[in-house]
């Protein structure tokens, strides 16, 4: 006795296109179309990132109005945080990957912003 699996014919290959077990025919995937895709893809995620330099000098500009209103006193953490970030920026940037180098400078300057608020409150209780 024959088992139903050995009866069955193989698959044909014609072109781009295979007939399976059933008669029906299926595409093949092509796997160097979707290499290439995957490549074009990619490509064009890292060309969209632009170096965020207009964050880094609105994050050092913060920083410095922190520093005058009195923030290395009155938020020695927070004003330290700020530096720490902006410095992991400057390495992101030159490691050229713009998406950290961006989060790390929002966060620095949101950091300074916020040493820059616990100033000006100390000052004023005084």
């Amino acid at each position: 006795m024959v088992s139903p699996m050995a009866a069955s014919p193989a698959p044909s290959q014609n072109g781009p296109h295979t007939t399976n077990n059933a008669g029906r025919t299926v595409k093949r995937p092509h796997i160097i179309h979707l290499v290439a895709i995957a490549v074009v893809a990619l490509a064009a995620g890292c060309a969209t990132q632009a170096p965020p330099t207009e964050q880094i000098a609105s994050s050092e500009a913060a920083i410095r109005s922190a520093l005058r209103a009195g923030a290395a006193d009155a938020a020695p953490g927070e004003i330290a945080l700020a530096r720490q970030k902006l410095e992991l920026t400057r390495r992101w940037m030159d490691a050229k990957d713009y998406r950290p180098a961006r989060w790390l400078a929002e966060q620095a300057e949101v950091d300074a912003e916020l040493a820059s608020m616990k100033a000006i409150g100390m000052r004023s209780r005084r």
